[in-house]
Order: structure tokens, then sequence, then C-alpha cells
């Protein structure tokens, strides 16, 4: 709190309306602030308790305790600031013993003590100053606590594997990032392990999100809505897993089909992700050809979908966590194998070494030679070259998902993805036919 405010609101408690108007608004906007969180998570625990009336505290509660936590602030920073722990404890004290009581009713949940302890902290913040933060805060645990059911369901799709999965990429990301140099070595100083390590959470971040969505709501929603996420994980994987699955289940055809269209399409606006990250330039070169495939796939989807009917996966599995160690551990060494031969490609053979390095590569997964090129572009090769490199190797990928859906699936799945597919692939032809021209 700055010494002019501090010193307004001084001689506003000792002598009233004589200080400056315009600090005191500031501290009545504040005041203003802490008590709308006050009533967001009130009201949110009202809703939430129903007829319940012995819970700890609802819609008027929380406003008083944001209260009592901004004049706490606010006195402490007149007075002493060995007030506030005096403040606070006194509050805890409060706390625990209403929970001591609800408990004894068997009333065992802490949700609602926890938040209105956030509540005195976070109104504090505000008389400090930190309110963006507060605010941030604030919606995350409405949010947290008005989806207690959702959260709950979501626990329950997550198994152990997963967890350790994710514990153990993270543990590994905390202990290896900062010993690995962040620095080039290698035949023409090719190779950054930390800009690598960085690469590997990154896509291992956006396929997570992926796979946590097709488990929380693709598998609910059906086959469709697990395609649409599980193209964030792989749409190789999910095209393979979903032309196999075809030929048991020829009553729900179409539903596949839309489903591979539809982890396809995702891929595009998931490649202009991975773009921007890494070249924001590149990526604005690469926007409209991204928008036009990514229209083409909608089109398609939205013609199949429309046929389809309502068909659940059953929680089958279509797609691995891609934060287990040896996935992410692989894609790592990929990367940097890409990365590598593509600048020596470039070295020795010039345009073509990188153009067909981009296609070999992008046979099986898109992320690494997207990422390998966007860190070259307008370094050793310029963006064109790139943006040819990358429509091949989405070219190549859409090439190896067709000949999968054909060769794995039925009949019937091959001929309602055959015209998606077909689209893609001259589209991309025509776009690379373009930069061909223009470069």
């Amino acid at each position: 709190m700055n010494d002019s405010l501090q010193t307004v609101t001084k001689e506003f408690l000792t002598y009233g309306f004589e200080s400056s108007l315009p600090e005191l608004g500031l501290l009545a906007q504040r005041l203003g602030i802490a008590l709308l969180i006050g009533l967001l998570i009130g009201m949110e625990r009202e809703f939430s308790r129903g007829k319940d009336q012995n819970s700890f505290a609802g819609a008027r509660t929380f406003p008083i305790i944001a209260l009592f936590g901004y004049v706490a602030a606010m006195l402490s920073s007149i007075i002493s600031l060995w007030m506030y722990p005096v403040f606070f404890f006194t509050f805890i004290m409060i706390v625990s013993i209403s929970y001591f009581v609800t408990a004894r009713e068997g009333q065992l949940g802490i949700t609602t003590e926890l938040a209105a302890i956030l509540v005195f902290i976070l109104s504090g913040m505000i008389f400090w100053n930190i309110i963006l933060l507060s605010a941030i805060i604030a919606i995350i645990v409405a949010a947290l606590l008005s989806l207690k059911t959702q959260v709950h369901t979501f626990v329950e799709k997550i198994n152990e594997e997963d967890i350790f999965a994710f514990l153990k990429l993270s543990l590994v990301t905390i202990i290896i990032l900062p010993l690995l140099p962040d620095k080039t070595f290698g035949p023409h100083n090719i190779l950054n392990p930390r800009i690598i390590w960085y690469m590997v959470i990154f896509i291992a971040g956006i396929s997570f999100l992926g796979y946590l969505l097709t488990k929380f709501i693709g598998y609910q929603k059906g086959i469709k809505y697990t395609g649409i996420f599980g193209g964030f994980v792989s749409s190789t994987a999910l095209t393979f897993a979903y032309s196999k699955k075809s030929n048991a289940n020829v009553g729900v055809v179409k539903n596949y089909a839309a489903g591979i269209i539809l982890a396809c399409t995702i891929v595009y606006p998931k490649v202009f992700l991975e773009i921007y990250v890494v070249n924001a330039s590149l990526a604005m070169t690469m926007l409209i050809p991204l928008v036009i495939l990514t229209a083409v796939g909608v089109l398609h989807s939205v013609i199949l979908w429309r046929q389809t009917k309502t068909a659940a996966l059953n929680g089958e599995t279509v797609v691995k966590n891609p934060f287990e160690l040896k996935s992410a551990l692989f894609f790592g060494l990929i990367f940097g194998a890409i990365l590598f031969v593509s600048k020596l490609s470039q070295i020795y053979f010039g345009e073509k070494g990188v153009l067909l390095v981009s296609f070999i590569s992008g046979l099986p997964n898109i992320d690494a030679i997207v990422l390998s090129v966007s860190q070259l572009a307008g370094k050793s090769f310029n963006e064109i070259t790139a943006a040819k490199g990358i429509l091949l190797a989405l070219l190549a990928n859409s090439l190896l998902k067709f000949a999968l859906s054909a060769i794995t699936g039925h009949r019937e799945l091959r001929r309602n993805v055959t015209l998606g597919f077909t689209s893609f692939i001259v589209v991309n032809l025509l776009l690379i036919l373009y930069f061909y021209i223009i470069g």
C-alpha cells in the first residue's frame, strides 16, 4: 500500500470525510471487489448446500468474511503489520470451532471452511493492491467448487497408470531441465538439449490435454467426440484404432468415419499452434493454407456427422497417455534426429533435401517435423521452403491415414472416408503448387 493511501486511510478513520475523495474512492473500489469475491463464492456455497442450513457459511456469511479480511489488512497497515497474524489466527480459530461442531454431527467435509479462509486472505491481498491475482484465484476456487460432480467423474476416469505417467514425466522434467545446457553442440551446432526438452513438454502438454478431454468428454459423448479430442493426441493412432473397430461394429461405421475425419481436421489448428509457438512469422505464412485445410475437414465432418447416430465408445482405449516417460523420451529422440537430418539435408542437398526429409518424417507423425522445420525457418532456409516442407509432411500423413483406413477398415468405412481424404490430398497438392509458384 502506498504512503498517500495509507495516510488518507488513517485520516479517514480519525477525522471522517476530510480526507482526499479520490483516495477514498480507491479504498471503496477495492472493498467492492473483495465483497464481490465473497459474494461469488458465498452464492456458490449457498447453491451447493441446497436445503442443508447447517452448513458453515453461505451467501451472507462469505461477504462478511471478505469484509473482515479487508478490514484486518487495512488496520494492520495503519497500526502494525503484526496485527494481521492476530486477526488471521483468530479467524482460523472461529473456522476450526465451526468445523468441529459440524463434524460431530457427521459433516466431515472441509471444503467450505478452506474456501472461507481463502476469501479472508484474498480480501487482504486486494487491499494491498494484488487485485488481478486475487481475482484469478477466486474464479478458480469458484469453478472447482461448482464443478464438484464433474471433477469426481473425471477422477473416476483417470487410472493409476495415468497418474504415475504424469508424475514420472513431471519429476524428470523438474530434475533434468535445469541440468540441460542451453547451448547448441554437435556438427554445425544444430542440437540444443534444453530446446529439445522444451518441445517434448510442449507436445506432451497439448496431447495430454486432448487425452484428458477424450477420457472425460469423448467416451461419454460418443465416437465422434472422441475423434475430436483424440486428434490432439494422435490422429494416426486414432485412425488405426477406429479402422480396426469398424470391422466389428458395422452398424456405426459412419460414426467411425466421422471420428476419423474429425481427428484429421483437428491436426491443422494443432499444427498452427505448434508453428506459432516456435516461429510466429512462419505461422502467419501458414495461416491461410491451414485455415483452408481446416475448412475442408469441417465441411466433410459435418456431412458425415449429420448421417450418424449416437454411439458410445464404452470407455475403450483408442489413444495412449502421451505423458508416458518412454513416449516422451522417444519423441525427444525423434525430434532431435529430424532436426539434425533436416539441417544436414539443407546443407548438402538444399531445398530438395529438406522437402524429402519432411515428406518421409511426416508419414508416421507430424509434430516432430513441424517443430523442426519451424525452428530452422528463417535461419537455415526461407519461410517458403518451410511452408512447402510442412505441407508435404501433412500430405504424407494424410496418405498414410488414408491407407490405414482403407487396408484395416471395413469396406463401408473406406467408402465414407475416401471423399474426405481425397479432398485433403488434392487441396494439399494445390497449396504446395501455390508455394512453388510464388517461391
